[in-house]
């Protein structure tokens, strides 16, 4: 009897002792992974804010590092290294985009085609210049062109630069803004464990976006065919009314089509460039078309997918760019 009586009093003391080790265990695990979180560079994210003129734009003052890549915003949410009294000082190419542009964490900030490009003038010319990238992910020409009016312009740049493949055509023509939504975050989280989560929910619901919450976008400008024309002459306006003022370049980047053969992707594309080209050329731009040069027999060296460049894709963007440019800016 008392044995039994001494053994029902040692179990449930058992008990605690492996619920406050597994507690004890679980929570050195949880450190560990916000360790390699914040060693990889996951716990931190560009986060956004609306605006009312352009749809949205990163908040300024911002560094973020993937590993060994880092993406440095600076006081008027640029991607650059230099803040705008420094960049004021000097001769400035303002290049406006997309994710292609902008290049994500996915390359360094002194990877990118317009770090090279930046890098390369500068030994051309006395006075320093200052290239500004200010592509952001996901923009459509409708977000490209009204940022250029109200940022880009007022910097009195000596040339502008539209890098606008096909696909941002086609989207929004309308500058809108889905911060805080599922791909442009308003903020960030304390801890990296939750923010890895919000990530790797972020690509699945992108993935799968049936389970997506009701109402709910994954982008602010989702593509859709029928915007082309409009967004065409957006391009046509803009350029009629700044291209004696600036020099004005319109880049025209090539996909990788995979379409099925039923949906005529190629000659769709066929149509987009002649009208694309013909717009710019009337309306007193210049004209370049990366086809040749991306797609020279090594393209899956230049693409890490469908749209967006690789380094040696940035490298061969740059020279090609540096140039042409150089022509323009009397080098």
């Amino acid at each position: 009897m008392a044995m039994n009586k001494l053994m029902q009093e040692k179990t449930p003391l058992k008990c605690w002792k492996m619920i406050s080790f597994s507690i004890v265990l679980f929570t050195v695990f949880l450190f560990f992974i916000e360790f390699i979180i914040r060693i990889a560079g996951l716990h931190q994210l560009i986060t956004y804010r609306c605006d009312p003129q352009f749809g949205y734009s990163p908040n300024p003052l911002q560094k973020q590092r993937l590993l060994f890549n880092h993406v440095t915003i600076n006081d008027i949410g640029f991607r650059s290294l230099h803040n705008s009294q420094t960049i004021r000082k000097g001769r400035i190419i303002y290049v406006g985009g997309d994710s292609v542009t902008y290049g994500d964490a996915y390359v360094d900030d002194k990877q990118t085609f317009c770090y090279l490009l930046e890098k390369s003038m500068s030994t051309k010319s006395k006075a320093p210049i200052f290239v500004l990238n200010a592509g952001i992910n996901n923009y459509s020409v409708s977000h490209i062109i009204a940022r250029c009016r109200t940022q880009g312009i007022p910097l009195r740049p000596e040339v502008m630069i539209l890098y606008i493949p096909d696909t941002d055509y086609m989207r929004c023509t309308r500058p809108m803004c889905n911060v805080g939504g599922i791909a442009f975050p308003s903020t960030n989280s304390h801890l990296g464990i939750i923010t890895l989560y919000r990530l790797i929910a972020n690509q699945l619901l992108l993935r799968y976006p049936k389970y997506m919450p009701k109402g709910k976008t994954p982008f602010p400008c989702p593509s859709n065919r029928s915007y082309f024309e409009a967004n065409l002459l957006l391009l046509s306006e803009f350029l009629k009314e700044y291209s004696k003022q600036v020099k004005i370049i319109v880049v025209y980047h090539p996909e990788i089509v995979r379409g099925s053969p039923q949906e005529k992707i190629p000659e769709l594309l066929s149509y987009h460039f002649e009208k694309i080209r013909g717009v710019t050329l009337e309306n007193g731009g210049l004209f370049l078309d990366l086809t040749p040069i991306l797609f020279d027999g090594h393209t899956g060296d230049y693409y890490r997918d469908a749209l967006h460049l690789r380094v040696k894709g940035h490298e061969k963007v740059a020279n090609f760019l540096i140039t042409q440019i150089s022509k323009l800016m009397n080098f």
